[in-house]
């Protein structure tokens, strides 16, 4: 299947080329992002690539610093929702599907998200209106991928809400080890 780009630059969108190109094209059309990523977090490298296996992740928990239960785990947004579960659902299936934010963190997120700026696919050079999504490909002559907020989102209560959530908190220091840290926020 062979997609149209609804860009007018005349280049393959990056939606296009992770459905229809080689292996090398998908990895090489997204070296700038890899590169911004490891500009913002040097250790975002080795993380990437040996998280991606699972030899690499059972290195990680064998060197990892063990983590303690944090005292106010109960005061969390997630009721009902038991950290040891959650582990062992992320180490043994890489993923756990029970998180669901509360109706009105999530309209928060989602009514900051639409009025709030971004950027398109990690450069600050493309700044639009997520509403305006179509308008700003035109405008600006390239698929945009995604947008980003950056440290705009710092302005969203909700959204520092989830950040400083103890269970997510008790989540991550289980699962990545005691020294894990939160890096950055993603909308």
């Amino acid at each position: 299947m062979k997609l149209s780009t609804p860009d007018t630059s005349g280049a393959p969108s990056l939606e296009a080329i992770a459905r229809n190109g080689s292996l090398l094209r998908r990895i090489a059309v997204r070296i700038p992002t890899y590169l911004t990523d490891l500009r913002e977090n040097p250790a975002w490298l080795p993380m990437f690539v040996l998280a991606r296996t699972m030899p690499g992740r059972r290195m990680h928990w064998l060197g990892a610093k063990r983590a303690r239960p944090v005292a106010n785990a109960g005061d969390t947004m997630f009721a009902g929702v038991e950290r040891g579960a959650v582990v062992d659902a992320l180490r043994s299936d890489g993923l756990f599907s029970g998180l669901v934010l509360p109706p009105d963190i999530h309209e928060e997120v989602a009514d900051f998200a639409g009025r709030t700026p971004c950027f398109g696919n990690f450069d600050r050079r493309l700044e639009f209106m997520p509403g305006e999504h179509a308008e700003a490909e035109k405008r600006l002559g390239r698929s945009l991928l995604s947008g980003h907020f950056f440290e705009r989102i710092l302005d969203c209560p909700a959204a520092l809400a989830i950040q400083r959530d103890p269970l997510l908190l008790d989540i991550a220091a289980h699962y990545l080890g005691g020294q894990a840290k939160l890096i950055t926020t993603r909308v």
